[in-house]
């Protein structure tokens, strides 16, 4: 089952907006909140479960004292921060091709989300949806992932285009009075997904940058360019986590279910069904990089060991006994 992830590319770009918006350290210790930190953006290159980020903004949100810390954090939201995604959707001849291209892509930067698409006579209703719903923060990740969406729309009907009206699912006098103000389109509660609605006409939009060749990028591109490679089941997800956080030996089962948002059972069984589990996956990691560590450093077996968790170098070395022989 694929867990609902986001690209670090946007974790750090919204970790720069509030930088802007408040103090460095009121960043600092949201990431904190979240169990993550500054270290993990430097690469730009990763996932991390999704509601983490929904945690982390709920921290900042608190500590700001602003309740829709989402809303004004889409405002400020640089949708060419994707960089090559944002180059495949935006380069798209008309905006039909463009939202098409968009949930086609998703997956290389939202693994676990989806971004669909309904047509009702002359309406066209564009729906984001992850499954974190639950997890509290998930309110900023809801009003500002529309203000996302919309950039697109902007790049092909230009900066005074509007929805015909806003959708989603949480029922809030200050949302309602805020995304109305900046958005311009009336808001309705209640709804199952994020989403607005507009007018069928407008997916025969034309690119007027079409001939901007510095934007043309292929799928096959898009994909090329991410690193690592999407998270495509539990294991790959609990993997990444393992080498984002540098995890070591004593990195425990309860503690990566936490992080990846599921009960400890859930998280087992996930693993069962794709025939492995949580101690299989933790030993193919730490003899992953103590394989790397002692080829790549002058540091001994016993300093390798200590930087995994390990508490005396026989354990390590059964390990690669018993993983590599």
């Amino acid at each position: 089952m694929r867990r609902p992830m986001v690209n670090l590319i946007e974790l750090a770009h919204v970790v720069d907006v509030l930088d802007s918006i408040g103090a460095r350290s009121v960043a600092t210790k949201a990431l904190g909140a979240a169990d993550l930190n500054r270290d993990m953006l430097v690469s730009g290159a990763g996932y991390i479960p999704y509601a983490s980020m929904a945690v982390m903004l709920e921290a900042a949100a608190r500590a700001l004292g602003e309740r829709h810390l989402g809303v004004h954090i889409g405002r400020r939201f640089d949708y060419n921060i994707y960089g090559g995604y944002s180059d495949y959707v935006l380069s798209a001849p008309y905006l039909g091709a463009a939202l098409a291209r968009a949930r086609r892509a998703l997956p290389l930067i939202h693994p676990g989300s989806d971004l669909s698409l309904r047509v009702d006579g002359r309406n066209v209703t564009i729906a984001f949806s992850t499954s974190v719903a639950s997890v509290l923060g998930y309110r900023h990740i809801t009003e500002g992932s529309l203000f996302v969406i919309v950039q697109a729309f902007h790049h092909f009907l230009g900066p005074s285009w509007h929805p015909l009206w806003l959708e989603i699912s949480i029922e809030d006098d200050g949302a309602r009075s805020l995304l109305e103000e900046f958005m311009q389109s009336p808001l309705r509660v209640g709804a199952p997904h994020t989403a607005l609605v507009f007018d069928k006409a407008d997916l025969r939009a034309r690119n007027p940058h079409e001939n901007d060749l510095s934007r043309v990028s292929t799928f096959q591109e898009v994909v090329a360019g991410m690193s690592p490679p999407i998270p495509l089941t539990t294991a790959d997800a609990l993997l990444h986590l393992f080498r984002l956080r540098r995890a070591g030996a004593d990195f425990t089962q309860d503690s990566a279910a936490e992080h990846l948002m599921v009960g400890t059972r859930t998280l087992q069984r996930d693993l069962r069904s794709e025939n492995t589990s949580f101690r299989e996956v933790k030993a193919r990691h730490l003899t992953e990089r103590a394989r790397a560590l002692l080829a790549e450093s002058a540091l001994s077996v016993d300093a390798v060991a200590r930087s995994l968790g390990y508490r005396e170098p026989n354990s390590i070395r059964r390990a690669f006994q018993k993983t590599i022989g």
